[in-house]
């Protein structure tokens, strides 16, 4: 796995809601989620906000790049970005909005 990237909601995504991809979007669940596998590169931040406005509750992104140490996790809810999470090669490459619980874990 060099790149993984995947949306993270507790409803089934909104049958009318347009997924600006090109390739499979794999859906299972995991615990009380709904995984939404992304397929290649697309903006998954402008979507992930977008899904947030049409869901109740949190929305949550995580990006995985193994060939280069990238881990970024951005959480919405309701439209607004909660907490956005970068981290690489060299450290903490960015970390807006305020800390959340879960992340004390």
């Amino acid at each position: 796995m060099s790149s993984w990237s995947a949306i993270y909601l507790r409803e089934s995504p909104p049958a009318d809601f347009r997924f600006p991809i090109e390739g499979e979007l794999r859906v299972r669940r995991v615990g009380v989620w709904h995984e939404l596998e992304l397929p290649g590169s697309i903006d998954a931040e402008a979507m992930t906000v977008a899904l947030s406005r049409q869901v109740t509750g949190q929305v949550v992104w995580v990006l995985l790049q193994t060939t280069a140490s990238v881990l970024a996790v951005m959480h919405c809810q309701g439209g607004a970005v909660i907490r956005h999470l970068g981290h690489g090669d060299e450290g903490w490459q960015f970390a807006e909005g305020q800390p959340q619980a879960w992340e004390t874990w």
